[in-house]
């Protein structure tokens, strides 16, 4: 009896001491990044202002002044002078000036943006047993093989 508790700690000794788990390692990177962005924009608006005429002082000698009508130009200003009997007539023409002006609004926005970028990488290791080994291994096995036959036929025999 005592070589049949013998046998199977040596069995069970053998056995879990060449069971070998390999373990895996995890490695994560956590990367969060934080900017802001400066956006500027343009609006573009057509408007047009209408500038109102102006007054013009001309002169011009009673002697000179007939039926016929004398025009002078002064600036933006025409007048158009003429004699009819005692009254002296003047006909004053201002044009309007109209400007385009083109108006800009300009916005400006500032954006707030967060990457969040996650990586894991597992790594798994890769068994190396060198051939000695492995030799031995065999061995062992191939011992532990005949071992157990060779209980087995002791105590089995009639």
């Amino acid at each position: 009896m005592k070589r049949i508790i013998l046998i199977t700690i040596a069995i069970v000794c053998l056995t879990l001491g060449s069971c070998g788990t390999g373990r895996l390692s995890k490695e994560t990177i956590h990367t969060v990044k934080d900017s802001t962005v400066t956006e500027v924009t343009y609006h573009k608006h057509d408007t047009v202002i209408v500038i109102p005429g102006d007054t013009t002082r001309i002169t011009v000698p009673i002697s000179e002044i007939t039926k016929e009508p004398i025009k002078r130009k002064n600036g933006r200003t025409t007048a158009i002078i003429t004699r009819d009997g005692d009254n002296v007539n003047v006909e004053c023409i201002t044009e309007e000036l109209q400007q385009r002006l083109e108006l800009f609004d300009k916005v400006i926005q500032q954006l707030r943006t967060i990457q969040e970028s996650e990586k894991t990488t597992i790594e798994v290791p890769v068994k190396f047993v060198p051939w000695t080994t492995k030799i031995l291994a065999w061995i062992g096995g191939i011992a532990l093989i005949g071992l157990v036959a060779l209980v087995g036929f002791k105590f089995l025999k009639p």
